[in-house]
């Protein structure tokens, strides 16, 4: 869901910044993931045999992807510097962590049922 609302302003992020969503998904698998979700204006990038989902905090110990974003910065001597990094899930039972980039959760918190902390969103929906 995050990478849907993401999708939608890619463009808008493109002329500040270096934007791309990374998948431990082989290139190939996670190409055709996007498109199938109609993913036209995001650059995934594979971290597949590398330890990046790892280092982050971003895969659990049965190799399992969790949500999360960082932010990495070019230094003047052309490498790359950690800057800042926050993951959906907070700790046991909350989810809360990166719920500012995407509107659906504030969506919900207006409406007198809230956000349901039992929905989650589906991978495919009827059309």
């Amino acid at each position: 869901m995050w990478t849907d609302g993401l999708n939608a302003v890619a463009h808008h992020l493109a002329q500040q910044v270096n934007f791309a969503v990374i998948a431990a998904a082989g290139i190939k698998d996670w190409r055709a993931w996007g498109r199938q979700r109609g993913w036209s204006r995001l650059r995934p990038v594979s971290s597949e045999g590398t330890s990046f989902k790892e280092d982050f905090k971003f895969q659990d110990e049965d190799g399992d992807q969790l949500p999360g974003v960082s932010v990495l910065v070019r230094k003047a001597d052309g490498s790359l510097a950690h800057f800042y990094s926050a993951s959906a899930i907070m700790g046991e039972g909350e989810y809360r962590g990166i719920d500012l980039l995407t509107p659906v959760w504030s969506l919900f918190d207006l409406t007198p049922a809230g956000r349901q902390e039992d929905w989650y969103p589906d991978t495919e929906y009827g059309d």
